[in-house]
């Protein structure tokens, strides 16, 4: 017998107009926002993304591995910031982590 997998869906955007658009529709469990972005930024779209679907989940990704990107990303209401060159590595882990205990702020 084959085990059910939850419904799922994948969207790529590329500016925070779009995304918070996409949430407003959607209402996502999970957003993986870049922080640089055309027009408003990651940061400001993860606040706007939070106002509009508080249970959301959002995971910061950049190309910078600057963790002061890490301050930022939690004030903005981020669980995570993961540099993309490790994005691979630590994504899985967190999500599971995230899957057990809860949405809290935490470094990868």
């Amino acid at each position: 017998m084959r085990e059910c997998l939850p419904r799922f869906s994948i969207e790529e955007l590329h500016d925070a107009e779009s995304a918070l658009a996409s949430v407003r529709a959607h209402r996502p469990e999970l957003v993986l926002m870049d922080v640089h972005l055309p027009g408003i930024d990651g940061l400001e779209a993860t606040r706007r993304i939070l106002e509009i679907a508080p249970g959301t989940t959002v995971i910061i990704v950049s190309l910078t591995n600057d963790w002061r990107y890490f301050r930022l990303a939690i004030e903005a209401g981020a669980v995570a910031f993961i540099p993309k060159d490790d994005l691979l590595e630590q994504l899985p882990p967190l999500l599971e982590r995230l899957r057990h205990c809860g949405d809290g702020p935490m470094q990868p």
